[in-house]
């Protein structure tokens, strides 16, 4: 799976990928990466509305999109 970050002006690809073992593990995968790309924005200098984890597999395909702002949600 490639864990792709994405607001409402681009995207960073992830071009090398994590081996999950399904998607769900992906999609835990993809959690973990938001909360620490918000624990990085500790002074929240950077808007998180529209931001977002896209979950691709090998064919390119999004299978999910993880908002930044379920993971601020969560740690608060």
């Amino acid at each position: 799976y490639f864990f792709d970050i994405c607001n409402g002006q681009g995207r960073i690809e992830d071009e090398e990928g994590t081996v999950c073992a399904d998607q769900d593990a992906a999609v835990r995968e993809a959690e973990a990466s938001a909360r620490d790309l918000v624990k990085q924005d500790v002074d929240g200098a950077r808007p998180l509305s529209g931001c977002y984890i896209a979950v691709r597999d090998e064919h390119g395909d999004v299978k999910v999109r993880w908002p930044l702002s379920a993971a601020l949600r969560k740690l608060h």
